[in-house]
């Protein structure tokens, strides 16, 4: 166990220390896998393993994303304009999205934003991305 202690002089005793408790916070860290199953398929699982309100370790999410479809002899029509995701993952609701923090995530937010709603949920879903002039277009389930 750690101790401190500290001289308050003062009359107001403001400078008083508080007291420590037992042991350290965990580390806040994720664990990901991101998979090449074949030519254009993927696999990405995300894990929670530990923060300071949590010593578990569970799923945070996973999809499969499909670039190509090699089963099916490569079409060109389906690698040049579109992208798969279907899985368990993070609802995509914009640039706010990449602006949260969720426990073990937080050194990557540049600019953390403070707002009155704050979604943070993983559903059951898909996307389909259509791909045009390196524009997207996104259909969320």
């Amino acid at each position: 166990m750690i101790s401190h202690e500290n001289i308050d002089t003062s009359k107001a005793k403001k400078l008083a220390l508080y007291p420590l408790g037992n042991g350290f916070n965990l580390a806040a860290a994720n664990l990901n896998f991101d998979v090449q199953l074949g030519d254009g398929i993927r696999i990405f699982l995300e894990n929670y393993m530990a923060s300071r309100h949590h010593n578990e370790f569970w799923v945070k999410g996973g999809y499969i994303q499909i670039d190509k479809l090699p089963m099916f002899g490569n079409p060109d029509w389906y690698t040049k304009y579109f992208r798969v995701k279907i899985g368990h993952m993070e609802v995509n609701y914009g640039d706010t999205h990449f602006r949260r923090s969720d426990g073990g995530n937080a050194i990557l937010i540049l600019f953390a934003d403070n707002n009155i709603m704050d979604e943070f949920a993983t559903e059951i879903g898909g996307e389909v991305m259509f791909i045009r002039q390196k524009v997207l277009w996104q259909c969320l389930d």
